[in-house]
Formats: C-alpha cells, structure tokens, sequence
C-alpha cells in the first residue's frame, strides 16, 4: 500500500511490503521525484520526524543513495542523541531505506530472484554502490522495534530483520560481502553495538588476563588474589575471566569459581566493563577490550621497559599502545604514587593523570596453587638450609640486581647462608648459597622459605611497588632495601616493619651485620629466635585490601555516563593501533621465516659439498682397485663405475 507522510520538505512514498514482487510493482507505479520510503512490515513504520531525518541526512550529499534509521531497543531510550548524523554501513539492513528514485531508473528494480525482501534490498544496495552511491545510517532517525518482535528474537538489535538475511546467495554477485562488516567495523559507532549493555544498565565484568605470562611473580600472586576475591562476592556471576589455555592450565583458573572463556567461547560476547589487573603494551590487548568492552579500567604497575633499553628493544612499539591504553581508558589503577609519578613524568598526559587511583598493593595473606605447586627437588633445597639465612627477593632481571647484591655481601664479609630468588646461571657456585629460580618455585616452598628466613634483601633499583617489604613485615623480619621513594612509600604503608636503607651495594654486607649483631643472634643463624617462628604479623595491609579497592573503583567506573564521541574515537584510534601492530607481527614473522630459509639452505650447501666430497673419495678409491685387479675384471668394474656416476648425478641406470 502507498501512504504520503506530511511536514516533510519533501514527501516521499512509504511502500509497506511483504514480498520483493510487491515491492517492485510499488515502486513501478510510483511517481515521485526526490526519494521514496521502502518499508518492510516486520518492524513499526517511521514516524514522521524519522522520515524528515531520514530526507535531511540524503540531501546532505548526492552519494548518499540510500538513507536507513537506527534501530532501537523499545526500552533503549535516547542513545542517538550523541550521535555522528551519519555514517556509512555496508548494504541496507531490512527495516526501512530512503531510495533516491534516479537509482531506480538507472540501475533497475529490485532483483526478484532473491526469495525475501531483506536479501533483495541488500543486494540493491551493493549494486548502486558499484557506481559510489553509499548507504548510510542516519544515527537520529531512530525506529524502535515493537515489544513483542524484541521479546521474540532476544537482546540482538536488528534480530528481527536480519534473521532473514542470507549471504550466501549474495556471493556469487558481490565475492566481498561476508568481509564488509570487518572493513566496516571502524566506521560503525560502538553505541549500535552495545546498545543492548546501554539498554539494560548491564554491569558484566570481564577480568582480561589474554597476555599474563603463566609464571609465578608478584603480578601473577596479585590477579589470583583478585580472582578469589571476586569469586566469593555473592553477585561473583556477574564476573568471567579470559584467559589464553596455558595460563588458564597454570593457574588453575577453572577451580577459582569463575566463568573463563578462550578465544573460542568470548566470540559474540560483551561486558559493560573489562578489567587488566597489569599492564597494556600489546595492540592486540586494546583491540579485543573495545570489541568486547563498553568500558575499560587498565592498571599501571611500572614503566621500567621505559627506562631500559633491554626491555623497549623487545616491544619497540609498546610505549605508544601503553599510552594509548591510558588515553582510551575510562579508568587507571596505579599500585603506588612513586609508578603515577614516574608515568606522568614519562608520558606528559594531564587527561591521564586525572583517571588515575592510587591504591597500593599489600601482601598475599595466603599463597595460591598452580599446575607447578609440586615441592619435587626444593624439598632437599630447604633440607640443606638452616634457620636464619638471608633472603634475597628478585627475579632474572638485571635491574632486581641480585647477582650484584649476592657479590656485595661476600666482598663485604657477610658469613651466614644466603638464598637468592634469580636466575641460576647468575652466580659462581660457592658454599653457603642456594639460587631458586624465580618464576617456577611452588608457593608452599616460598612461604617456607619466608618463615625460615632470618634477614629479608630486598636489592632492587627500580620497582612500582615493594612486595617484598609487605612480605617481610607479614613475616615479623627485617629487612634491608634499596633506598628510593618507592621503597619509603611501600615502607609507609607497613609500620610493623624494621627495615634498613642503602645507598651503595658496597654498604650492603655491613648494614647485613649489624642487624644480626643487633638482633643479637650470629650470622649463621644458630640462634633460635632469629629463624623466625609459624606466627604472622596480624593487621598488616594484605591483598585483600587491595582487592577491596579496586572492586569499589570498578563500581564507581561502572556509575560514569557513557561518552558516545569518546567511545567513537577510540574505536578508531584502535583499529588503527591493531593494524599497526598486525603489520608489525607480521614483518617479524617474514623476518624470522627468511632467516630460516637462509639457515636451511646453507644446510643444504653443506650437504650437497659433503656428498660431492664422498663422491670424490669413492671415484679415487675405484681407480685404486681397477688398476691392481687383473684384465678380466676390469672392463665390468668400469662399466659398473660408469653406472654409479650416473646414478650419483641423477641419471638412468640404463
């Protein structure tokens, strides 16, 4: 049926149809000269202020061939209003198009061999766009869909019409059309996306762990604490948790009572916020959170790869993903005011610094297992130790200084026994030593280790947050650190520590023997009182607290008005970061595949000259035989020669 729509500054014809043969007949009989209305009746005709929308938003540009309304959630309210008037989609989307009629005249009707109308008016679409007329979305022209059509078909905006879409007869045609939507996706506002989130004050968290590295460290102590701190919430239901498979084996992620999804299983989902309880220096990180995401809250725990060639040669490109990170985040957690100072001064951004929440980290009050908690050959370890040694807390990192410290104290004079958290191949072997590797010791052996440990070293020169003096006040032990604001900060935080500052390595060993002679116990730890005992401090400030924090700041993320402009930008800015970086993959990928092919076929040279060498031998050997055998024999050994060779360079035996 044809219906004018009045108060427009051009009336076009609304066409309602069921089929693409009634359509067509439609249009055939209509006479309009600026654009006509194709309006398919599994959704509510446009009201009147939509159709004026949908005319304004065509007149904006004679490219703009066909118009369509957004489509709205009936309980979605007013999410257009921060709109773009407009972007470009791929083809029309069944509900309802604004067609300039020249296009009908020049590139025909709609193709009746589609069986539905959605199909056949997707393909007119990719059809005149061959000739750079382009579909756009006219963002404040808004049609809702009925109650019960949202109620039948779930919480997919457009689920009503699109269920009728089919692609597949569209490919023979347009080859390209399954890959529009990819190609699309930097210009589709993120507010169509998440209307539904939008829509239903959703408050989903997913807890991003997609790059940990599935070793045990202070960050990794950290996000399992998180995890079990949520997991015992009672809305805990509202929380998943992605993880890669190796890191999810490792931490034994499905025993902590959480939802974990992989890459397979987080397809099509989405969450009103996603938490990284460490840092982002990957595009590929930002690209899945805003697939994924409404809003982000990203943490800063330091920006040593910053400081240290060593580190930002292996990331070349991480110091502007990690600033974008910051830039598109909604929310910053820094575990110290010494890592926010440091990140100011190395990035500069003022808009940063205002997202950023201090909250400091604490001690772990209980260890956590993994696929590696096995005592195995640490057991002999600590059975060779006795009570008392000092304890160095590091990891295979220079900047932990270890190596160092454990050299300090031995130049210095410190006699008692010493075990050292590193990398093993880091130390000249000497009595009294004992070197863990870091990373891989189970969490039972550490918490013996602390207890039995009469002097914690803490060496460091760089750190965004002291663990180890959360440790050693937890433990009721001294302990002698690197003096930097850092370290005075963590310090603060934790009255119930007695700890030392140096300046010098070469201080080290001098300050180790005063605060056993202090004490009163001898370096070897022969007193009793010096071991240590089973007890831990209470009231010291644990990860529990720290955990307390961050979930109340997410909370409060989660309250914040949506900013549609914000959400549009860093979707752009993003794709644009990921592309990047997939370039950049890629590069190293060829890179390391052309060095394997140089590898390979300087193997092959080899080979190729080692046979010819024993081809050579062989020849000289033959020539030995024939010319001590008699006359009789000679003739077949030649011929027999001849036939080898011939074999030898790839030829017949014939």
């Amino acid at each position: 049926m044809s219906e004018a729509i009045p108060n427009a500054s051009v009336v076009p014809l609304t066409i309602v149809a069921d089929t693409v043969a009634a359509a067509n007949e439609a249009l055939q009989n209509c006479s309009v000269e600026a654009a006509v209305l194709l309006l398919s009746n599994h959704v509510t005709k446009p009201a009147p202020e939509c159709v004026a929308e949908l005319l304004a938003v065509a007149e904006l540009s004679d490219r703009h061939g066909i118009v369509i309304p957004r489509i709205s959630r009936p309980d979605a309210g007013d999410v257009a209003v921060d709109l773009p008037r407009a972007h470009p989609v791929p083809h029309w989307d069944g509900c309802a198009m604004l067609i300039r009629a020249e296009l009908l005249d020049d590139y025909g009707l709609l193709d009746e061999s589609y069986a539905d109308l959605t199909t056949a008016g997707a393909e007119f679409s990719l059809r005149v766009n061959r000739y750079g007329y382009s579909t756009v979305r006219a963002n404040q022209a808004v049609v809702a869909l009925p109650p019960a059509v949202a109620h039948d078909h779930g919480d997919g905006v457009g689920a009503a019409h699109e269920q009728h879409f089919d692609v597949k007869t569209l490919e023979d045609a347009y080859p390209y059309v399954s890959q529009l939507p990819d190609e699309y996706a930097i210009w589709a506002h993120p507010v169509d996306e998440f209307e539904p989130l939008i829509a239903s004050a959703d408050r989903s968290v997913l807890i991003y762990l997609g790059y940990i590295t599935p070793e045990l460290s202070g960050t990794s102590r950290n996000v399992v604490s998180f995890l079990n701190y949520v997991a015992s919430r009672p809305d805990s239901g509202r929380f998943s948790v992605y993880a890669e498979n190796a890191a999810s084996e490792f931490f034994s992620l499905s025993s902590v009572g959480l939802e974990v999804l992989d890459e397979t299983s987080v397809e099509g989902r989405q969450f009103a916020l996603g938490y990284v309880p460490f840092q982002v220096a990957d595009a590929g990180m930002l690209e899945f959170l805003m697939r994924h995401c409404l809003r982000t809250v990203v943490t800063v725990l330091d920006v040593i790869w910053m400081r240290t060639n060593e580190h930002l040669i292996k990331r070349f490109y991480s110091k502007a993903v990690f600033h974008e990170s910051l830039e598109f985040a909604d929310g910053i957690v820094a575990i110290s005011q010494a890592s926010q100072t440091d990140t100011d001064m190395l990035f500069g951004c003022k808009e940063c610094s205002a997202k950023i929440k201090v909250i400091p980290q604490g001690c772990p009050d209980v260890g956590f297992a993994s696929s590696t908690s096995q005592p195995g050959p640490y057991q002999q370890v600590i059975g060779g130790i006795e009570p008392g040694f000092a304890f160095i807390s590091g990891n295979r990192y220079p900047h932990k200084r270890v190596d160092l410290a454990v050299a300090a104290l031995r130049r210095g004079g410190f006699v008692g026994q010493i075990v050292c958290l590193g990398a093993e191949d880091s130390f000249e072997a000497g009595s009294g030593l004992y070197v863990l590797r870091s990373g891989v010791v189970p969490e039972d052996v550490m918490e013996t280790i602390r207890r039995r440990a009469g002097l914690f070293i803490f060496p460091s020169s760089y750190e965004g947050f002291g663990f180890p003096i959360a440790e050693a006040a937890r433990y009721g032990k001294p302990i002698i650190a690197t003096d930097m604001p850092v370290m005075r900060e963590t310090a603060a935080l934790f009255p119930q520590v007695q700890i030392r500052f140096f300046s010098r390595l070469d201080d080290l060993a001098g300050l180790a023997n005063e605060v056993v002679a202090t004490a009163g116990h001898t370096p070897d730890g022969s007193h009793a009182a010096f071991a240590g005992s089973d007890t831990v401090t209470a009231g010291v400030r644990s990860l529990a607290d720290y955990d307390l924090a961050v979930a109340a700041y997410l909370e409060q993320i989660l309250a914040q008005p949506i900013d549609a402009h914000a959400l549009l930008y860093k979707r752009r800015r993003v794709a644009g970061a990921a592309l990047s970086g997939n370039q950049q993959q890629l590069q190293r990928q060829l890179t390391a595949l052309e060095a394997e092919r140089v590898r390979q076929a300087a193997e092959l040279e080899t080979g190729i000259k080692a046979l010819q060498t024993r081809e050579t031998e062989l020849e000289a050997k033959i020539e030995a035989l024939l010319a001590t055998s008699s006359w009789k024999i000679t003739a077949p050994l030649r011929a027999l020669t001849d036939k080898v060779r011939r074999v030898a360079r790839g030829g017949s035996v014939l």
